[in-house]
């Protein structure tokens, strides 16, 4: 559950309320961040209450927002589906996994890989040139995504920062993986046995 400024438990519908308001208003809250790192031009800022993320583009500052509401107006329509998005270019590029239709390439010489998101090509090309540009600076330890090298460093730093979101639980976890996992191992199967 999200908290307000002051600790007060946000429901559904003021989480919805908010993020309305940044969507009709969004040079109101659509802020620059104030000090940005000049290696990653991160430029635009969440406007959640204690959240400190920031981002190159305004539009995955908005597609971050949702995180926090919850809310993800776009469903896919597909037979069986059902999948929700926060965004429209989200839902548009889901229904291409439907079709089998993997809209990018690799352009390497005699490669034939192909995704459906042009960061997969990106990631992917990094396999050829073993390009590792992300060095842990506690170990020697190299990754090709930033985001393996931010769920490493948890290992040195100790951190926990994903929550157990069962109402009266406090474990922390340092991955959304493992959080998931204990959520339906200890909390999911706990409901369906009761009810």
């Amino acid at each position: 559950m999200t908290k307000t400024e002051d600790g007060r438990d946000l429901d559904l519908r003021e989480r919805i309320v908010r993020l309305k308001r940044f969507v009709a208003r969004p040079k109101t809250y659509a802020k620059r961040a104030p000090k940005c790192d000049p290696k990653t031009e991160h430029t635009f800022a969440c406007v959640w209450p204690q959240c400190h993320k920031q981002f190159k583009a305004k539009v995955d500052m908005k597609t971050h927002l949702w995180r926090h509401t919850g809310d993800k107006q776009y469903v896919c329509e597909w037979p069986g589906c059902g999948k929700r998005f926060p965004i429209k270019r989200n839902l548009t590029r889901h229904r291409e996994t439907h079709e089998g239709t993997k809209a990018f390439a690799c352009d390497w010489p005699g490669c034939d890989y192909k995704s459906w998101y042009p960061q997969g090509v990106r990631a992917h090309k990094k396999r050829h040139t073993d390009e590792r540009p992300y060095k842990c600076r506690h170990c020697e330890w190299t990754f090709r995504q930033s985001h393996h090298l931010k769920a490493h460093t948890l290992k040195h730093t100790g951190e926990k920062p994903f929550g157990c979101e069962h109402e009266g639980c406090v474990q922390r976890f340092q991955s959304r993986q493992a959080m998931k996992f204990h959520f339906e191992r200890t909390h999911r199967a706990k409901d369906e046995t009761m009810g």
